[in-house]
């Protein structure tokens, strides 16, 4: 009897590729609920490292500016107790993993239809 392990390891595609056709089509990237538009799919405002932690922690938490972190008003995370979780670029602390303001959904669209958005201040220079 012949012992056989397979392995397998796939990333899915998100449909996004440097130096796409949409990037050279004058495309950029937005979030259902964001007020600014991204150049670059990669931004860190888009890619979120997120972190856990103890509230009682949160005194001392710095992010990468070396900025505080507040409590999010979405999750009602003023009133977390345990586990909290927080970006390392960001400066909001979150109640839950779930909360919106941890979620990208991110969409290409033209640059002329972002509406009243503004340019992101990381990758829209």
């Amino acid at each position: 009897m012949i012992s056989q392990t397979e392995r397998v390891r796939i990333k899915g595609w998100n449909g996004y590729q440097q130096g796409s056709y949409i990037e050279k089509q004058g495309y950029v990237y937005i979030t259902e609920t964001g007020t600014v538009y991204h150049k670059s799919y990669q931004c860190t405002h888009l890619k979120l490292a997120i972190r856990a932690g103890n509230v009682s922690d949160v005194a001392d938490l710095r992010n990468e500016y070396q900025g505080k972190y507040y409590p999010c008003e979405k999750c009602k995370a003023k009133s977390a107790s345990g586990m909290i979780y927080y970006t390392v670029s960001g400066d909001r602390y979150h109640a839950s993993l779930g909360c919106s303001g941890l979620k990208r959904n991110i969409r290409a669209v033209k640059l002329s239809e972002v509406g009243g958005r503004g340019a992101c201040s990381r990758c829209g220079r």
